[in-house]
Parts: C-alpha cells; structure tokens; sequence
C-alpha cells in the first residue's frame, strides 16, 4: 500500500478547508496537504536523522510553508506505548482506603 493511498483512506470524506496529514514513522516524516480543489497532494518524504523527530517535524512545516491548517497526525508504533491491564482479583477487605 502506497503513502498516498494510506492518507486516502484516513482523511475525511467531507469536503472542509484545506487540511494537512502528517504520517511520523521510524524512518521519517510524511506531510501531504488534502483541499477541496486539487484533492490529496502527492506525500512529501522527510528522513528523519538521529531519530529527531520534533526538529524534522518543525523543519518539513517550515520548508513547505504550512500555517493555519488543521492536522491529522499519525503516529507510528515505536512512538507510543499501549497497556491492557486487567482487573486485579483482590476481595473488597483488600482495598486501601
């Protein structure tokens, strides 16, 4: 599956003001712009050195003069940590109050 056709199927299928999708994987940026009149750009790839993301991200916004759009941001699984945790079986006595 392509970029371009990931973003496709994340953005809304409502017509709003142009909007930006942002896609931050381990080996880099991905930001494309979604408007009503040309429909969703081409992704634009920025690498990302030292693992930096937070620099390589103010640096894509900057170098493709983007300001005022809203965002959607995704984020690869190296970026975020998820828990299940299970209800612990401790009768009520047990509680600490």
């Amino acid at each position: 599956m392509s970029m371009n056709s990931l973003i496709q199927r994340l953005t809304a299928k409502k017509k709003e003001k142009p909007t930006l999708s942002i896609v931050i994987l381990s080996d880099g940026i991905y930001v494309s712009k979604v408007s009503e009149e040309f429909g969703i750009e081409p992704a634009v790839f920025f690498e990302l050195e030292n693992n930096n993301w937070q620099f390589q991200l103010g640096a894509a916004l900057d170098s493709e003069d983007i300001s005022n759009l809203k965002a959607t941001v995704t984020l690869g699984s190296q970026f975020y940590q998820s828990y299940q945790l299970d209800k612990p079986v401790v009768p009520k006595e047990g509680f600490v109050a």
